[in-house]
């Protein structure tokens, strides 16, 4: 197991984690009533990255306003994906 630490007020910080496990970084407000978009991004030691995200909230966003609307948003922020790829 790798060494990690973990800022106690969920605020930005570096983490180790062995390949193909779980790892919780924070702990995170979350409700129901409310949409979140959480962005997500990471580095490898070796130097790759990536980015992912989570949509928190109920009901669902629809597709068509999620394609229309936050896609373009992520992929600015992301870079590796091209919208009129994804969303036909």
């Amino acid at each position: 197991m790798l060494p990690h630490s973990r800022p106690k007020d969920n605020r930005e910080g570096e983490y180790l984690a062995d390949p193909n496990t779980l790892l919780g970084v924070a702990v995170l407000p979350i409700s129901l009533a409310e949409k979140q978009l959480f962005l997500l991004n990471w580095q490898e030691e070796q130097g790759s990255q990536g980015v992912n995200h989570y949509w928190a909230g109920a009901p669902p966003i629809p597709g068509k306003k999620y394609c229309q609307k936050y896609l373009p948003m992520l992929a600015v922020l992301d870079h590796s994906f091209k919208v009129e790829e994804i969303a036909r």
